[in-house]
């Protein structure tokens, strides 16, 4: 006898917390979809609805997400030039300050790939940390 994919059966449980990338989120989005698929059954319609508005939401997370990463590279690249940038990660945890430096490169190279510059030299300076 088939097992009903709403029971959990057979399936990884799907972990989502602040921190998930929009990787992980398009994932679990993409999961919730086969699910939905597999549900054929007439008896099933009420779960299939929330599966798929579930899958709905979750694509719209990834879509804040995929946001959030692009205006977080310009908000840590106008600290980068306009502020005391090792003071301001200095009040930072170490993982902390690794985020917003890879934010910072990431934003620095696509500013040097649209001015024709095509190097992926990390600013002078940016980890600070690592040079003590």
């Amino acid at each position: 006898m088939p097992q009903n994919p709403a029971d959990g059966a057979g399936i990884a449980p799907l972990v989502l917390s602040e921190r998930s990338t929009e990787g992980k989120i398009r994932y679990a989005s993409q999961k919730l979809t086969e699910i939905h698929d597999q549900l054929a059954d007439p008896a099933t319609r009420d779960q299939r609805g929330t599966l798929l508005g579930l899958a709905m939401q979750l694509d719209w997370a990834a879509d804040a997400v995929k946001a959030q990463q692009a205006l977080g590279g310009e908000a840590w690249g106008t600290v980068w030039l306009h502020s005391k940038w090792r003071y301001i990660t200095s009040q930072m945890t170490t993982a902390e300050r690794e985020l917003a430096a890879d934010a910072v490169a990431r934003w620095s190279a696509a500013i040097n790939a649209h001015d024709g510059e095509p190097t992926t030299d990390e600013p002078e300076g940016l980890r600070w940390w690592r040079e003590a």
